[in-house]
């Protein structure tokens, strides 16, 4: 099986990823065909928007590892990765996403720590590790995992069903008083918890200074962690054998919450060669990814909590307004709604809308990318009957930039279009400390700048 690992960026053209193959596969073959195998891979994933809608030639908001590891191409079976990360990211330091990530989990990963050079491997990984905790601790609240699980004995204490079968082939001849039979009971020795057990074995053997830290002083963690292991003994079974016992969703429904625990187990487990192929619905086995258009707006969120919006205006994340409705009782199909990513008030008053963007057409100013970006900005300011509306996003240039375009003819009243570029600090030569403390001081600048010009309104 031909092996080849893709390395692409977000919103990157699908030609300029980069690849390695290992020692068993054919090099010029992968080179004439790498595009098309690259393509098929993209488009057979379990992700609808993997790749740009208005152009399959680009990635598109996503950033982290896809695996499909039997690949059907050309009468060929390969096993195939992609491994997307930021385009803010170079020389494998994954500042930005790192970024990103502390303020989706409000900071938790704080042993991201700042004098070091953090990989995006090593993102995925501690990731993994923020999640299995998490998900074990929501999971713990239901209690322990339990399943009826059929079991087998032959004893001189029966019960359950006897297996005459098996009691004639084991005992006939025997006066030894035991009986074969088999039983039901449940348990907590069961595939989902010995999954558990493997998956937190394999991240002690990965961070094991990390999981002292982080999982060991969690009370309810361990105890939940502690009566597993008691339950369960320390059976010594294949980990690949666990994998495989596992890749059929949960689907019990007081035990939903163990469902997104067991999809986590399976990626820190993801090294076993297990085909993604035996299970049902079983892409999402092989993946970690984040959208890094959402990262971006919760980003931009808490720098605006943090800012504490000192100049009065009141800041509202994600309002939903329906904006088109249908007047006749039976109408289908019909509901628009608008919601911008920022809004802003000053008493009662809607005074400015901001949408967070990622895509690079804004630095580009490439107009065939941004022409709905501008539209949809233009309908929400006159849905919330606000004075200014506009678009945020990051960029690789030096400074940050604030600019003001004129809305004409709107009730010949004056409104405003903001452009607002964030500058993102280059990554070399610096800890990740440092360029989080620029990025920061970027991002608040220019933000204050902008609150500014509302508090003028």
């Amino acid at each position: 099986m031909k092996k080849i690992t893709f390395y692409g960026k977000d919103f990157s053209r699908l030609d300029g990823a980069k690849y390695s193959l290992d020692d068993s596969s054919e090099k010029e073959v992968v080179d004439n065909e790498r595009l098309k195998l690259l393509n098929t891979f993209c488009t057979s994933y379990n992700i609808v928007d993997l790749l740009f809608p208005k152009d399959n030639a680009l990635f598109n908001k996503y950033v982290g590892v896809f695996r499909i590891q039997e690949l059907k191409f050309e009468e060929e079976t390969y096993d195939v990765t992609l491994e997307i990360s930021c385009r803010f990211d170079q020389d494998d330091k994954a500042f930005f996403l790192s970024a990103m990530l502390l303020c989706l989990t409000n900071d938790e990963l704080h042993f991201i720590k700042p004098e070091v050079n953090v990989s995006f491997h090593q993102v995925m990984d501690i990731f993994l590790l923020f999640m299995f905790k998490k998900q074990l601790a929501e999971a713990a609240e239901k209690g322990i995992f339990r399943k009826y699980q059929r079991f087998e004995s032959n004893d001189g204490r029966p019960h359950g069903t006897i297996d005459i079968a098996r009691h004639i082939r084991e005992n006939m001849g025997l006066n030894n008083g035991r009986i074969a039979y088999h039983y039901r009971e449940l348990t907590a020795d069961n595939p989902v918890n010995r999954l558990i057990l493997a998956a937190c074995k394999r991240l002690r053997e990965k961070f094991s200074p990390l999981c002292e830290t982080y999982i060991d002083r969690d009370e309810s963690v361990c105890s939940t962690l502690n009566m597993l292991q008691t339950e369960l003994g320390y059976s010594k079974t294949d980990v690949r054998s666990i994998v495989k016992e596992n890749l059929r969703p949960i689907t019990h429904p007081y035990f939903l919450e163990y469902e997104d625990l067991r999809k986590t187990c399976l990626k820190i487990l993801r090294d076993e060669r297990v085909s993604i192929f035996d299970a049902e619905g079983s892409e999402e086995t092989d993946a970690i990814y984040f959208n890094i258009t959402e990262l971006w707006e919760k980003y931009l969120e808490f720098q605006f909590i943090k800012l504490g919006l000192e100049k009065g205006s009141e800041f509202l994340p994600q309002k939903r307004v329906i904006f088109l409705t249908s007047l006749e009782q039976d109408g289908k199909g019909i509901d628009k709604e608008a919601k911008p990513d920022f809004l802003f008030q000053k008493g009662k008053q809607n005074i400015a809308i901001l949408d967070a963007k990622f895509k690079p057409q804004w630095k580009e100013r490439r107009n065939e990318f941004l022409t709905a970006d501008i539209d949809e900005c233009i309908r929400n300011l006159v849905v919330f009957w606000a004075r200014r509306t506009g678009v945020i996003y990051p960029s690789d240039n030096s400074e940050s930039k604030l600019e003001e375009f004129n809305i004409v003819d709107l009730e010949d009243h004056r409104r405003l279009f903001d452009v607002v570029e964030v500058a993102v600090p280059e990554t070399k030569g610096k800890t990740f400390g440092a360029w989080r403390e620029e990025l920061d001081k970027n991002v608040s600048h220019i933000l204050g700048r902008y609150l500014e010009k509302l508090d003028g309104l």
